[in-house]
């Protein structure tokens, strides 16, 4: 169970102590906030902090035992702070532990998005307003003592706002490839639906028939071009439609030969 929360006076790092009381054990996490980082876990069965820092803790043993080992560690988590008094006149020196740890932290925030290996919808948004939220409260940023972080962190944010315009296009591309595709493949089944259930008798039908698979291959080979278009799926129904014409065309062939194929030309003439 969570006992209590020890702050270094820098306002770095974070102690974290938890207690199994039945056991008498504790569980000591130090969090580092810059780092964003919890340290090496320290299981023991009792500890003390000195002034200094200094963290004692030893482990109980199982059976009697004449020594009792004990480690001692060096922590942040002291009483006294000591000042660089040669620095007073510094802008950092001004700034504070307190306030350079937390513009640090959002840094290190803000590089944690920028590593990410698999973006998400709003990354670039969450981007510009950390960007933005680090510019507001930090100006001592821009200072060139600071490193002047604050351009760094303008060029991100820019980078971030054009990414999410180009997002926004080939988002748009896609929506538009997406609803064409549907069209198309809704037109190739509907036709392809009517050349397997249909009887031709006459060689108007034909031609129209024909001449519809022709302009369904034309919309196919358009749609094959665009950007992100699912080529698998336009490549199947390509195929199929190939099919479907030669079967029809064999057909056609077999309808021309008879006398009166023509009839319905000879009538109109």
């Amino acid at each position: 169970q969570f006992e209590r929360k020890i702050l270094s006076l820098n306002g770095e790092d974070h102690l974290y102590v938890f207690f199994l009381p039945d056991e008498g054990r504790y569980v000591l996490l130090s969090y580092n906030v810059i780092a964003q980082q919890v340290g090496t876990p320290i299981m023991c069965n009792g500890y003390s902090i000195f002034p200094d820092g200094s963290l004692c803790n030893f482990r109980r043993d199982p059976e009697p035992t004449k020594y009792h080992q004990i480690q001692v560690w060096n922590t942040p988590y002291g009483k006294e702070i000591h000042s660089n008094e040669a620095a007073k006149d510094t802008l950092l020196f001004k700034v504070g532990n307190k306030d350079i740890v937390s513009g640090m932290s959002e840094c290190s925030s803000l590089i944690s998005l920028l590593r990410k290996e698999e973006p998400y919808a709003d990354l670039y948004r969450d981007v510009v307003a950390l960007c933005t939220i680090i510019r507001d409260s930090y100006y001592w940023f821009a200072d060139e003592e600071a490193g002047n972080i604050a351009e760094t962190i303008a060029e991100i944010s820019e980078s971030s706002n054009t990414a999410i315009d180009e997002y926004q296009k080939v988002k748009n591309i896609r929506s538009n490839t997406a609803k064409a595709t549907a069209e198309v493949e809704a037109e190739a089944k509907k036709l392809f639906k009517k050349i397997d259930t249909i009887s031709l008798d006459n060689i108007l039908g034909f031609v129209d028939t024909l001449s519809e698979l022709s302009r369904l291959r034309g919309s196919l080979l358009q749609v094959r071009e665009l950007r992100y278009a699912d080529t698998e799926l336009i490549d199947q129904l390509d195929e199929t439609g190939k099919e479907r014409g030669a079967t029809l065309e064999k057909e056609c062939v077999r309808f021309l030969l008879r006398d009166e194929s023509l009839g319905d030309y000879d009538r109109s003439i």
